[in-house]
C-alpha cells in the first residue's frame, strides 16, 4: 500500500528538531541528532560524564510547533488546520487534527569520524618528518619541540574523547529535549514578573494561560526519550503507542519518566516492553529520580504494559480502567501505586516482579464468575488468533495467569492486614481455579474432579464465604423445601384431612401471597431468587407456628419411633445439608477465618 507523504522539512529555530511533514496523515516531529550535536556539541562535552540535555535545549511544546507552522504559512493540509489553537479567557487548547509521531534520526554530521581519523594520520606523518629535523637542531629547540609534541598529543586526546562522547550520543538515537504538551500554573498569574513570563513563554510555550493538547488521531512515540514527557490533562481520541509497527519488539526507554496525570484515553494504549527510569550504569543520567505518573486517568479501551520495566516509582492513583489492562511480566523496582484504582474488567498481573512497595488499597473491582469466564475465553482467542502453532496457549493456562494476577493482589492485601479486601481477590482466584479445572475436564472422582465440584458448591452457596446474605437465602430455601416435602409425606400418610389443623384464613392469605410473588417474578418485577426465598419464608412461618420442632432435623428422631423410612431418610439428608450451610454461615460471618494461613 502506497504511503501518503506530505513533506514540510522545517526546523524549529536553533533546536535540531524538524517538522518533517505528514506521513499517512500523521505529523512527524523528529530530532536530528547530527544537527543537535552540531549546535550543542561543545556544551555536551562540558558536562563531563553526566548527560544533561535538558540544560541545553528548550523544551518541545505545542506553542512553538504551532507558531513555526503559522509563521511559514503551512499550518494547513487539504483545508484542515494541522494544529488548531482554541483560546478562551483562562485556557488554551491545541487540537492536533492529524496523528503525531515523535521520532529521532541521524543526518549528515559535518565532520564525520572516519574523515577525522584520516586527518589524524596525516598529522602523524608530519610529526615524523619533524623528528628528523630535530636531530639537526640545538638542544633548546629539541626541548621546545618535545613540549609542542606533548601539547599536540593532549589536543588529540581531547578531540578523541569528544568524538567518543558524541558518538555515544549519536548511537543513543533518543529524543533529547523535554516535551510539554500541557502546562499549568496554580495561583495568581498576575503576580509573576514579566521577565519570568517571557521566559516561560520562550521555554514552555506558556502565554499566561494554562494549556493542554487534544490528540484526535493516533500518537506514536517511536524512540526513547532522555528528558521527561508531560501529557497531563490531555485527551487522546485515538490509539497511543510506543510502536508504530504492531508486533515490534523494540524497547523504548523514558530515562526521566512520563507524566499522564488526569488524561482521558478513548482508544487502546500500547506501552508494552518499555522502560521507565534511567537504565544507564553508574547514574550517567543527571536526573532520573522522577516517577512515571498515570494518576486520575480514564482508560476507555484496552491498555497494554506487558514486559515493561519501571525503574522509578509508578503511580496509577484513582485511575479508571474500563477495559482489559495487561501488566503481565512487568518489573517494578520501586513503588507501584494502584491506590483507589477501578478495574471494570479483570487485569492481568501474572508473573510481575515486585521489588518494593505495592499499594493495592481501595481498589474497586466487582467481577462475576460468568463475566470472568467470558473475558478469559476472549483473551485466549485474541492471543491464539495471530500466534504461530508452537506458541499457542491452552485456555486453562490463561485461567491460571488470571489466577496468578489475583494472587498478587491478595498477597499484598494480606501483608497489609486488609483481610476484607483480600477475601474478594481470593474469591476471584477461586473463580479462575474453577474455570481452569473445568477446562481440563478431569476424570470422574479424581482429586481435581472433586475440587471442581467443591468450588462450584461453595460458589453457589456463599460466593466462597464472601456473601452472608446469599448464605442465609440458601438456609431459608433449605428449611422451606424440607418443610414442604415433610408435609407432602404426612398428607400421603394421613390423608388430606391433616390440613384441617391449619387456620383456613392463613392458608388463603399464604396462597394469595405465593401467587402474587410468582406473578411478580414472571413479569420480572422481582428477581426469581428473591421471590422463591419469600415463598419459603411463608412456609417457615407456618412451621414455626405449628411444629417448630422439625427445624432441628435429626433431633426429631431421638426417642420417637413414629417416622417411616422416607421420613427418616429425609430428616437425615436435611440435617447434613443444614449442617453444611450453618458451618459455611458462621465461617462467612467471621471474615478473618476465610483467609488462608
Amino acid at each position: 500500500m502506497k504511503r501518503n507523504i506530505h513533506n514540510i522539512e522545517l526546523e524549529i529555530p536553533n533546536s535540531g528538531i524538524f517538522i518533517k511533514g505528514l506521513d499517512d496523515e500523521k505529523l512527524t516531529i523528529s530530532l536530528d541528532l547530527a544537527r543537535f550535536i552540531q549546535i550543542y556539541g561543545d556544551k555536551i562535552i562540558s558536562l563531563g560524564d553526566k548527560l544533561d540535555a535538558g540544560e541545553l535545549a528548550k523544551p518541545l511544546n505545542p506553542y512553538i510547533i504551532y507558531k513555526t507552522l503559522e509563521e511559514n504559512h503551512i499550518n494547513n493540509f487539504n483545508g484542515i488546520k494541522i494544529i488548531e489553537k482554541v483560546e478562551d479567557e483562562n485556557n488554551i487548547i491545541y487540537n492536533f487534527n492529524f496523528g503525531l509521531i515523535l521520532h529521532a534520526f541521524i543526518g549528515n554530521i559535518q565532520k564525520d569520524i572516519d574523515t577525522i581519523k584520516l586527518k589524524k594520520l596525516k598529522k602523524l606523518k608530519k610529526l615524523k618528518k619533524l623528528k628528523k629535523l630535530k636531530k639537526l637542531k640545538k638542544l633548546k629547540k629539541l626541548k621546545k619541540l618535545k613540549k609542542l609534541k606533548k601539547l599536540k598529543k593532549l589536543k588529540k586526546l581531547k578531540k578523541l574523547k569528544k568524538l567518543k562522547k558524541l558518538k555515544k550520543l549519536k548511537e543513543a538515537k533518543a529524543f533529547l529535549s523535554h516535551c510539554f504538551f500541557s502546562y499549568e500554573i496554580i495561583g495568581d498569574v498576575a503576580t509573576i514578573p514579566k521577565i519570568e513570563l517571557e521566559n516561560l513563554k520562550n521555554d514552555y510555550g506558556y502565554e499566561g494561560k494554562n494549556y493542554k493538547s487534544i490528540f484526535k488521531k493516533e500518537v506514536y512515540i517511536n524512540y526513547s526519550c532522555f528528558e521527561r514527557l508531560y501529557f497531563s490533562n490531555c485527551e487522546f481520541k485515538s490509539k497511543v503507542s510506543l510502536h508504530r509497527i504492531d508486533g515490534s519488539n523494540n524497547i523504548i526507554t523514558f530515562f526521566n519518566g512520563i507524566d499522564f496525570t488526569n488524561c482521558i484515553f478513548e482508544d487502546e494504549i500500547n506501552f508494552k516492553r518499555f522502560v521507565s527510569g534511567s537504565p544507564l550504569p553508574d547514574s550517567k543520567y543527571y536526573n532520573n529520580e522522577q516517577n512515571t505518573i498515570f494518576e486520575n486517568c480514564i482508560f476507555k479501551n484496552r491498555v497494554d504494559f506487558h514486559n515493561s520495566k519501571f525503574i522509578n516509582g509508578v503511580y496509577f492513583t484513582n485511575s479508571h480502567f474500563k477495559d482489559y489492562a495487561d501488566f503481565h511480566a512487568c518489573e517494578f523496582e520501586k513503588t507501584a501505586c494502584f491506590y483507589g484504582v477501578t478495574f471494570d474488567k479483570a487485569p492481568n498481573f501474572s508473573q510481575v516482579v515486585l521489588k518494593d512497595n505495592f499499594n493495592a488499597l481501595n481498589i474497586t473491582s466487582n467481577f462475576y464468575f460468568d463475566d470472568l469466564k467470558v473475558q478469559i475465553e476472549k483473551e485466549y482467542k485474541d492471543f491464539n488468533r495471530n500466534t504461530q502453532k508452537q506458541d499457542k496457549k491452552p485456555l486453562d493456562e490463561f485461567a491460571n495467569d488470571f489466577r496468578d494476577s489475583f494472587r498478587v493482589f491478595k498477597s499484598t492485601l494480606v501483608k497489609d492486614n486488609n483481610a476484607l479486601d483480600a477475601s474478594n481477590f481470593h474469591k476471584y482466584e477461586l473463580y479462575c481455579k474453577e474455570i481452569e479445572l473445568e477446562e481440563k475436564k478431569p476424570k470422574m472422582f479424581s482429586k481435581e474432579w472433586m475440587d471442581k465440584w467443591q468450588l462450584f458448591f461453595y460458589r453457589k452457596l456463599c460466593d466462597h464465604h464472601t456473601n452472608l446474605l446469599l448464605n442465609l437465602k440458601w438456609l431459608v430455601i433449605t428449611l422451606g423445601i424440607f418443610a414442604s416435602i415433610f408435609l407432602i409425606i404426612k398428607i400421603n400418610k394421613y390423608g388430606i384431612n391433616i390440613l384441617d389443623i391449619f387456620n383456613t384464613y392463613g392458608i388463603y392469605a399464604s396462597s394469595l401471597g405465593c401467587f402474587l410473588l410468582f406473578v411478580l417474578a414472571f413479569f420480572k418485577c422481582l428477581e426469581k431468587m428473591k421471590a422463591f426465598v419469600c415463598v419459603n419464608l411463608i412456609i417457615i412461618f407456618w412451621v414455626i407456628c405449628y411444629k417448630p420442632k422439625i427445624i432441628f432435623g435429626i433431633a426429631n428422631l431421638i426417642g420417637d419411633n413414629n417416622y417411616n423410612i422416607y421420613e427418616n431418610l429425609l430428616i437425615t439428608i436435611y440435617t447434613i445439608i443444614v449442617g453444611l450451610i450453618l458451618f459455611s454461615l458462621q465461617k462467612t460471618a467471621r471474615k478473618n477465618s476465610i483467609m488462608p494461613n
